[in-house]
């Protein structure tokens, strides 16, 4: 239930990871390895146009250099992810959204079929699109590799001073309790489940940005749960 989930403390708040002092240092890092990373990645995607331009069409070294340019993709979103959490959103971008046409959009442009349920409709948070959007678009992303099927369901719901948004995704292995319990600290994997990187983290980063908390779960089916709260914007819809 909701006010279970408000009780426990086994979501970020725990590990620190929503902590001002530790959302700053987590960014400082994050520039200073995207900085890193993109120039290796450049080198690297240099030499293998350079040796593709050299190799036959038919030469069974290309799929060696198709299996580092699958992994240079990979690792260029990850970076990415990196320089959007080290520039942050100062607070004057954020403007009143409503939060179930943004999460729609987003669901609209999900990878597999997420079973979604709204039901804030008229609800506004502040918030700026860009970050919003990414963090939900990433969670959702790595949450349906590997599993084009149904079980990933995605609802919101109008609490009484918050907006719950749930990503559940009950067709996916269960974390263990280390898991859950590291699951927003950077870098952390799941057994069963690919691409997991920075996506969860960035999930906690926005959460500390609004003004709101995060919180993984297991769904009573099992699986993963991801709960997001968010503060109301005091600006009514007309």
């Amino acid at each position: 239930t909701v006010s279970d989930r408000e009780e426990d403390t086994t979501g970020a708040e725990l590990r620190g990871v929503l902590h001002p002092e530790g959302i700053r240092a987590l960014r400082e890092l994050a520039g200073g390895l995207a900085h890193e990373v993109n120039n290796a990645l450049g080198v690297i995607v240099g030499n293998v146009h350079l040796a593709e331009l050299q190799l036959p069409e038919e030469h069974p070294a290309r799929k060696f250099l198709q299996e580092i340019d699958r992994l240079v993709n990979d690792s260029q979103l990850t970076t990415r992810l990196l320089a959007r959490m080290a520039r942050g959103t100062s607070t004057g971008s954020n403007r009143p959204l409503l939060l179930d046409e943004l999460v729609q959009r987003v669901v609209d442009q999900a990878p597999c079929s997420i079973e979604l349920q709204l039901g804030a409709l008229s609800a506004l948070i502040e918030a700026d699109v860009f970050p919003i959007e990414s963090a939900l678009s990433s969670v959702l992303s790595f949450l349906c590799a590997d599993r084009p099927h149904a079980g990933l369901k995605v609802r919101t719901a109008l609490l009484i001073d918050q907006i719950e948004l749930a990503i559940e995704d009950e067709s996916g292995p269960t974390p263990t309790p280390v898991e859950l319990y590291n699951a927003f600290a950077p870098y952390r994997s799941f057994a069963g489940r690919t691409a997991v990187g920075l996506r969860l983290t960035q999930l906690a980063e926005l959460a500390h940005r609004l003004g709101g908390r995060v919180h993984a779960d297991i769904p009573e089916a099992g699986g993963l749960g991801l709960y997001l709260y968010l503060p109301l914007s005091e600006t009514r819809t007309p």
